[in-house]
């Protein structure tokens, strides 16, 4: 009788050691977005984690934070392609930094390392330099002139070719607000204010090219070193949309800004070719719907979000100055020098197709 309760609690043992590892097997390899398998160890938790269960895995890394618009648009996105692909397809989120930097980001999705990101046009024409046309100062007088830009097939439609050349397909372009300019020891409201200051940009020819035609000393920092540098006072101000000043707290060690919204940021969301093209027909399709909805609800978010910013920014004492008209015409005047320098890099078919919706 002993002999056989040992016979039956080892059976017992055994049924439910083969039903726990059949439990964890599907949830422990994933198909990823290169198509290989992801085991159980792995970058940290994403902030918008997948399903346990999916045929594939979209990994979208990005470099901004989890209230920001550029993160939201990502949520979204995942809300939709997960329900158009009847969870075969999930994604995993990966905010602040957490799988790179703005431009290893980029490389993680040309390479498949990553599948997804939207990063500044700035960073990705670095890659393909024709998204340089998003990087000319005062280009979009209003936000209906640059969607209408980015739907126009021979500015938005040619920049979507030239991309997948280079490994990537952008599902459309969001946006993340006008850019401007915040200070530490004083308010700018002139042009010749800026003379001798250095002003933080990113690491564009273009931006820096414009800055120097305002008299400033433009100096590239990485983005994610962009809090201390400011707080440190390496540089004295630097340019950004309200979204992204309140999001990262610049408010916290710049105390002015000048309204100069002089670029608007535009967010290529763009996803490796590899992985799309390795899909099946149905799921390809769900992508490139997914992207194209999500987009579209970008742009009533950061439009939102750049109201809603800028009233907590003054609730919160920061000094906002609107730059006069007159004087903004001086900066356009100025930046003229970097249409001419643009036009003779990337050709001016593109960038006259785009100002044609200026007049």
């Amino acid at each position: 009788m002993k002999h056989w309760r040992i016979f039956t609690t080892m059976v017992f043992l055994l049924a439910a050691c083969i039903v726990l590892t059949g439990c964890g097997g599907n949830g422990d390899t994933k198909v990823t977005a290169a198509g290989g398998s992801q085991g159980s160890e792995g970058p940290a938790s994403p902030a918008t984690a997948s399903p346990a269960v999916a045929e594939y895995i979209i990994k979208v890394g990005h470099t901004t934070s989890e209230n920001h618009s550029s993160h939201l648009t990502f949520v979204k996105f995942k809300e939709l392609i997960e329900a158009k692909s009847g969870g075969r397809i999930a994604v995993e989120i990966y905010p602040n930094g957490t799988l790179g930097n703005d431009r290893e980001c980029i490389e993680g999705v040309q390479m498949g390392t990553i599948t997804m990101t939207g990063i500044s046009s700035a960073m990705v024409a670095q890659f393909e330099k024709s998204l340089s046309i998003f990087d000319l100062p005062f280009l979009f007088p209003n936000r209906e002139t640059a969607y209408k830009v980015f739907e126009d097939p021979a500015v938005g439609g040619v920049l979507k070719t030239n991309m997948e050349a280079k490994g990537f397909v952008c599902l459309g372009f969001a946006e993340a607000g006008y850019r401007n300019l915040t200070t530490t020891a004083k308010q700018v409201k002139t042009m010749a204010d800026l003379k001798g200051m250095k002003i933080r940009t990113m690491s564009s020819n273009y931006h820096v090219a414009a800055w120097e035609a305002y008299g400033a000393s433009p100096t590239p920092i990485s983005f994610s070193e962009l809090y201390t540098a400011l707080q440190q006072k390496t540089v004295d101000g630097q340019e950004n949309p309200y979204g992204l000043i309140l999001s990262q707290k610049f408010n916290e060690v710049q105390p002015y800004c000048t309204e100069t919204g002089h670029i608007l940021t535009v967010v290529p969301l763009i996803i490796n070719k590899v992985f799309v093209d390795s899909l099946p027909d149905d799921l390809e399709k769900a992508v490139l719907e997914a992207g194209a909805e999500a987009v579209q609800y970008n742009y009533g978010l950061a439009q939102e979000e750049e109201e809603t910013a800028k009233q907590e920014l003054i609730d919160s004492g920061m000094e906002i100055f609107p730059l006069a008209n007159e004087e903004k015409d001086k900066f356009r005047k100025a930046a003229m020098v970097v249409y001419d320098a643009m036009k003779a890099e990337i050709g001016s078919d593109i960038i006259d197709a785009a100002l044609v919706h200026l007049n």
